[in-house]
């Protein structure tokens, strides 16, 4: 059932110009795997790409907002182009998120 937005809703999705989210059990299944090596592998949901690429094109900043510092996580990030930020670094800095999205 595919039902067309109306007037109100598309008007109200123009006004969109960030998209802020967490990643651990929102973009991934919520599971972290470690291997013998101890290297960390998550499972990210392949769909979010391609819908990442078209708020991207739209015109939508998006950024990614974690508390684990992950090789998986990052390397995603860079794959899709996605600002990803530490909870942690905020919190050492001593920086609010409103504060440094501004920037």
């Amino acid at each position: 059932m595919n039902k067309k937005p109306n007037k109100e809703t598309i008007n109200k999705l123009k006004n969109i110009k960030m998209i802020i989210s967490d990643v651990d059990g929102v973009l991934t299944d919520g599971r972290i795997y470690l291997s013998e090596a101890r290297e960390e592998m998550k499972v990210f949901y392949a769909k979010d790409a391609p819908r990442t690429a078209i708020a991207k094109r739209s015109g939508i900043k998006v950024i990614w907002l974690t508390a684990r510092k992950s090789q998986a996580t990052i390397k995603r990030a860079k794959e899709l182009g996605v600002q990803l930020i530490f909870k942690q670094d905020l919190k050492e800095r001593n920086i609010k998120l409103r504060e440094f999205i501004k920037n």
